[in-house]
């Protein structure tokens, strides 16, 4: 499965688990989302089942922005054999 499939597959799979698109998720984790002073946050995702969209403040999330990653909104999945980690 290449990652655009599987991008897919996991943002159907939250949608039909939770009863929302990732971005009303996003909507709803704006209005909650609270960054204190130290750059923590706190209210920063919505779970359905084994897959999470959150969003993270942290600039070295997996690795910063030379992998990829950074700061900004994933979804992910966790299972058995490990899991998947998507910047959305």
């Amino acid at each position: 499965m290449t990652a655009q499939e599987f991008k897919k597959s996991i943002t159907s799979f939250f949608k039909k688990e939770s009863g929302i698109s990732v971005s009303e998720a996003k909507k709803r984790i704006r209005k909650t989302l609270i960054i204190d002073k130290w750059g923590n946050t706190h209210g920063n995702s919505i779970q359905a089942k084994n897959v999470k969209v959150f969003y993270t403040n942290n600039s070295n999330y997996c690795g910063g922005v030379k992998n990829g990653y950074g700061k900004g909104w994933y979804i992910s999945n966790a299972g058995f054999t490990g899991g998947s980690t998507i910047k959305l």
